[in-house]
């Protein structure tokens, strides 16, 4: 079977599943891409996968962008995972072959993204030349099916979807073992922008200090709002508490991340997934996670494998970690839970493995047969 997935450049979250594609499909996969990396992207530490065996440039030169072409009407299945691909999906759809797209919800921002050019385009593109083929959307946001609901697209043709990158073994059991006596620390990863809310956690940090519990908070990343957020921290008197670590690549930060108990994602609905999750529940670190952030209701079962609080709600977050402060042994339980559950259900072999699993579904003209994770049904 020919499996061909477009994009703009292979990255982090896509190259495990990509990898892991092309061989299950014994070297009849192929990654499409139509631009390089950036170098803003290189000079920061992004890593580069240009040079995968699978990968067709069709910025290189012009035989590459025919073959990319020839590709998207013989491939048996195509996926196009990135806006800007209406060429390639228009020759696709004459062929009524089974296609995807893959997108994260298209409404982060609310009905005041109806009016952004690129979705003006991608629905135009739908109900002109998709609708009525063999399209599926794999749907990387466990809101983007309700999104494509509100404008009568992909109406129960939605599954679940994801970023997924790489999964490594670690000694679970150890890296626990470890944090039982250690003061309880909590992480904070991201850029300091508005929509990741880096406030939250110290407004919370300042609730618990107060109380008298005893925790650090370590906050990594850069951005616009970083000055402003170390001000707050000055001034709430949290500097003993609460410390700015910058970027760390990742390699270093997934060894950090094993030394903390909770990892909080306090963005709102602009946080299409959150990759950071995934990391957190791979390497025995529970997740407290806003309940908009795309990731969260895939991955997260509530009180099971991790915590959800209401987005933006400050108590909602600091009843949660409160309640693992005091209870730290549901705290390492939830973290071995998370780890099963992404070893297990969402992490790169799942994805790929139930990829073809519902490709031979549709293509037979069943539903598919996977109940949870990966390429099970979404449902608005």
């Amino acid at each position: 079977m020919k499996i061909v997935f477009f994009s703009n450049f292979l990255n982090h979250h896509q190259v495990a599943v990509s990898d892991k594609l092309f061989q299950l499909t014994e070297g009849k996969y192929r990654f499409i891409a139509t631009m390089p990396i950036p170098e803003t992207l290189k000079k920061s530490g992004y890593p580069d996968f240009s040079s995968k065996p699978y990968i067709i440039k069709t910025y290189n030169n012009h035989y590459e962008y025919q073959l990319a072409e020839e590709l998207a009407k013989k491939a048996d299945v195509a996926i196009f995972g990135w806006v800007g691909l209406e060429h390639f999906e228009k020759i696709r759809a004459r062929t009524k072959k089974i296609t995807f797209q893959c997108n994260e919800r298209w409404l982060k921002r609310g009905l005041t993204n109806i009016f952004s050019p690129n979705f003006q385009k991608w629905l135009w593109n739908y109900h002109l030349n998709l609708r009525y083929g063999s399209f599926y959307m794999l749907c990387a946001s466990a809101y983007a099916s309700s999104d494509l609901r509100t404008f009568a697209a992909y109406n129960n043709r939605c599954y679940k979807w994801g970023y997924f990158p790489q999964t490594e073994n670690v000694d679970i059991q150890n890296i626990l073992l470890k944090k039982q006596k250690e003061p309880f620390s909590i992480l904070w990863v991201g850029r300091f922008l508005n929509w990741k809310h880096p406030e939250i956690p110290v407004k919370m940090a300042k609730f618990l200090h107060l109380k008298g519990y005893n925790f650090t908070v370590n906050m990594y990343g850069s951005g616009k709002l970083l000055e402003k957020t170390k001000d707050m921290i000055n001034k709430e008197g949290l500097s003993d508490v609460i410390s700015l670590r910058g970027n760390l690549p990742n390699k270093d930060l997934l060894l950090e991340i094993q030394k903390h108990h909770i990892l909080l994602i306090t963005s709102d609905r602009n946080e299409g997934w959150g990759a950071i999750v995934n990391e957190a529940m791979n390497n025995g670190c529970t997740v407290v996670g806003a309940e908009a952030v795309g990731s969260i209701p895939y991955l997260i079962k509530n009180k099971e494998n991790g915590c959800i609080f209401r987005t933006r709600d400050v108590q909602s977050l600091i009843n949660n970690v409160e309640y693992l402060m005091k209870h730290r042994d549901v705290c390492e339980e939830y973290a071995r839970k998370a780890y099963t559950t992404i070893r297990e259900l969402w992490g790169p072999q799942t994805a790929a493995e139930n990829l073809l699993q519902l490709i031979d579904c549709l293509t037979s003209g069943q539903e598919t047969t996977i109940m949870e994770g990966p390429c099970s049904k979404a449902i608005p």
